[in-house]
């Protein structure tokens, strides 16, 4: 084969796979794996033959018996899930959509915080259930962070991930468990004065094997990313899983915890705090207590949420060998300037808020015997302009 025939089956390939829609791919209901391993393995630039025959292989996938069906059969376990054509133009961010058991799904760039400098962009699952994005991935032609969600809330059997990727790479191949692949396309999203390039598709089997990103022109294979083993977990109570809604990150690049203690105080004899840490792991709260000789800490790690227009509550935990607490703790709407907590003995404690990472939070321990009854709200001017009633369990 000469230089201009090797060109021409280049160019066809490329005609091909770009053609190319994927349809919904049978899986089997997985959960997600702690965070335990980040090591990744890459592949430096290849051209020539190399990458010719990486693109005949998946040219021939696309080709193969059934590529043509927008819908492939149900499995046993009567999932599906489908990938839509992304649209560059799409309003709020989105850049990939599709519906998993024909609910649909959709991935978006978002500010989780407030306006510059406390602008924090993130990637959110239909709103919810967020990711906070590192730096915009260096190299023109590299992957750089890749995460998994691996049980989408709402959707069980069924994953999400998202890659981010230089702005030479024009589209992902993307080895799904069971040997399919899928082609996926990147687009360029701005948030908080950065501009991401993003790829996003949905999956039914334990996650994706490889991710294969490729350029425009003659560059063929840019950058691989291969799935260290035992990121996925095939057993949903199997210890060191995340919490659900909880992304599993590779790598970030230029990302950084926010981190504070959110309240503070004393009850009967003992010495307490609440922190929280916003960052990989997600919304991560902690209750720390102190009697005696005695101390210790307990930890509970939540998806990480939107602003809400009042308040997000949820029960904080504490080292049950040193104390009798009950704890809480929330995002509050960035409209607060501070709460007041009436409990079931009919007292109140005023509430203050604190900014970690540009978002604002509340919290308060309570102890054995007492009850959190209801949570209000006031502005900076002292009205109050929300209330809830709905305190979250403890476990």
């Amino acid at each position: 084969m000469n230089s201009t025939d090797e060109q021409v089956l280049r160019e066809r390939l490329h005609e091909v796979i770009g053609a190319f829609e994927a349809g919904p791919l049978p899986a089997n209901a997985v959960r997600r794996r702690g965070k335990t391993i980040r090591t990744r393995r890459r592949a430096s630039t290849v051209s020539g033959a190399a990458a010719l025959a990486a693109v005949v292989a998946v040219a021939t996938w696309a080709q193969g018996p059934g590529a043509s069906r927008r819908h492939a059969p149900p499995v046993a376990s009567g999932h599906s899930v489908t990938l839509n054509e992304p649209d560059p133009g799409a309003p709020g961010g989105v850049f990939a959509s599709g519906t998993a058991d024909g609910k649909p799904w959709k991935l978006a760039v978002a500010n989780i915080a407030g306006p510059a400098p406390w602008c924090l962009p993130a990637v959110m699952l239909n709103g919810h259930d967020g990711d906070i994005l590192g730096a915009p991935t260096p190299s023109p032609l590299a992957i750089g962070n890749v995460a998994f969600l691996t049980e989408m809330p709402g959707r069980p059997g069924t994953g999400s991930a998202f890659v981010q990727v230089g702005t030479g790479v024009t589209r992902l191949v993307a080895t799904l468990s069971g040997g399919l692949r899928l082609l996926v396309h990147p687009v360029t999203v701005s948030r908080c004065g950065q501009r991401f390039r993003l790829a996003g598709f949905a999956y039914l089997e334990a996650g994706a094997t490889k991710i294969v990103a490729y350029s425009a022109g003659q560059r063929g294979i840019t950058s691989v990313f291969s799935t260290p083993p035992g990121i996925f977990r095939l057993h949903p109570y199997q210890p060191g899983a995340l919490a659900s809604g909880v992304w599993d990150d590779m790598e970030i690049v230029g990302g950084s915890d926010a981190s504070a203690v959110i309240v503070s105080g004393r009850t009967g004899g003992t010495r307490w705090h609440i922190s929280m840490t916003l960052g990989g792991s997600g919304q991560c709260y902690a209750g720390a207590a102190e009697r005696g000789n005695s101390s210790g800490q307990a930890q509970e790690c939540l998806p990480i949420e939107a602003a809400p227009r009042g308040v997000a509550l949820a029960w904080v935990p504490f080292p049950a060998s040193v104390s009798t607490l009950t704890g809480y703790a929330g995002l509050v709407t960035p409209r607060t300037r501070y709460l007041m907590a009436r409990l079931s003995d009919g007292t109140t404690r005023r509430l203050a808020t604190i900014d970690v990472g540009g978002r604002k939070y509340t919290g308060l321990a309570i102890g054995r015997g007492t009850r959190l009854v209801r949570l209000t709200l006031y502005d900076a001017a002292g009205h109050a302009f929300a209330t809830t009633t709905s305190i979250p369990p403890g476990k």
